[in-house]
């Protein structure tokens, strides 16, 4: 079965992209350390491709990364903490994008008749 059509990243997706990156900037001593590499990581996957379902894992997973960082940060081993931060971020990542992946192959085969009816 062929994809679906997959519309471009629109006006919206791109000035939220660019709002998380100008407050990650500009608020880095604060909440900026938190801003910036979600909207570096909405960026790489805008300018990647289109995919189809990419706008929301890459948000929680550096949510994920960031909470669990500094819970287990004070930790006196470094590297250990930074390696369970990334499990941990890109394991949310990938379970919401499966979620997702589900979600909308069910929406799409309820809701869109098959190519050449109509």
């Amino acid at each position: 079965m062929p994809e679906p059509y997959v519309p471009e990243q629109g006006f919206l997706y791109w000035l939220l992209t660019a709002a998380f990156i100008a407050l990650g900037v500009f608020a880095i001593p604060s909440i900026g350390l938190y801003l910036l590499p979600i909207g570096l990581s909405l960026l790489v996957r805008g300018i990647k491709g289109r995919p189809r379902y990419g706008f929301w894992p890459p948000i929680p997973g550096v949510v994920l990364f960031f909470a669990s960082f500094n819970l287990i940060g004070f930790a006196p081993a470094f590297w250990p903490t930074i390696l369970v931060s990334v499990v941990i971020g890109v394991s949310g990542a990938l379970l919401l994008r499966l979620a997702l992946l589900r979600l909308g192959r069910t929406t799409y085969q309820l809701t869109t008749p098959p190519p050449g009816e109509v």
